[in-house]
């Protein structure tokens, strides 16, 4: 334990006990850092492909889910309900 704390004290002792500046990054060398790696260009697909469906999704299926259509109740898959409905009518 005494040779743990020691060696943290030394390292302390070269270092000094002075706080370094924080490192600068813009967002040009960030956007590098993170497309460097396959995980990053993972993670950046994933990201845009979930912003995208948020984005176009009202526009791709813009029949409202809770709208109630009484008379096709428990209607199957058809053009105008693509899952069929519920035994209210929703989509």
């Amino acid at each position: 334990m005494a040779a743990a704390f020691s060696r943290g004290t030394e390292a302390r002792q070269r270092t000094g006990n002075s706080l370094k500046r924080p490192v600068r990054v813009t967002l040009a060398e960030a956007g590098r850092a993170l497309l460097r790696g396959k995980e990053g260009w993972i993670g950046t697909v994933l990201v845009v492909m979930m912003l995208l469906t948020a984005v176009l999704g009202p526009f791709v299926f813009p029949i409202d889910p809770y709208a109630l259509d009484i008379t096709h109740r428990f209607a199957g898959p058809s053009a105008s309900h693509l899952l069929g409905t519920d035994y209210l009518g929703r989509d």
